[in-house]
């Protein structure tokens, strides 16, 4: 009886050493997968930062692209406006001092009888009617020529300067005066003085 017993605990040190070494197997399995989970989430957070950062120039890269496209297209836009627009002949300047208004219409050549100038309370109306020289050269140079065919040929290449009759309305931000409208020619500029209707006041007596 007393051998038997003494078997049993002999081995009981041969299994304290293999519990300690399953336990230390298992410290080392747990600390070796925690430091991959760190090592994953290391990687996850990284791979989302740069992420972000692709993403972020990208986006900063077509935004300069719809920018640039917008400006190219704004400025294409001015250039075709500026081919395509008409502006309205003869040329004039509306301008306002004090109690008057002051008209200036471009008329190079032209002599006052070929204006026609009608106002209203609320508009100036301007009639003129431009001579074209290249035609009066041409009329002149083929009655000096004995034939036709010798008469000089001529094409435009460029065609911007007014020719026969031509009428513009200007309209006025406030009536006028049309009795006391007064033109006059300085040079080529057609010069209209047109004083504004006062408003008539009246003193009140105070009781």
């Amino acid at each position: 009886m007393a051998r038997k017993t003494k078997a049993k605990k002999e081995k009981t040190p041969e299994k304290s050493i293999e519990l300690k070494t399953e336990v230390k197997g298992n410290s080392q399995e747990t600390q070796e997968e925690n430091e991959g989970k760190l090592e994953d989430s290391n990687l996850k957070k990284d791979i989302k930062e740069n992420t972000e950062k692709i993403q972020t120039h990208a986006e900063k890269v077509l935004d300069d692209i719809i920018s640039t496209f917008k400006g190219k297209q704004e400025e294409f836009g001015k250039t075709i406006s500026n081919y395509t627009t008409v502006t309205e002949k003869p040329l004039v300047d509306l301008l306002e001092i004090d109690e008057s208004l002051i008209l200036k219409v471009d008329l190079p050549n032209i002599i006052k009888d070929d204006v026609i100038l009608e106002v209203t309370e609320e508009s100036v109306e301007i009639a003129v009617q431009f001579e074209e020289d290249i035609e009066e050269m041409v009329k002149e140079a083929a009655a000096e020529e004995e034939s036709d065919d010798d008469s000089p040929k001529v094409k435009y290449i460029l065609k911007e300067r007014s020719k026969g009759k031509i009428e513009r309305s200007i309209p006025l931000p406030v009536q006028i005066n049309i009795e006391e409208v007064a033109a006059r020619f300085e040079g080529s500029v057609l010069i209209v003085d047109l004083p504004k209707i006062k408003e008539p006041r009246f003193k009140v007596d105070i009781n």
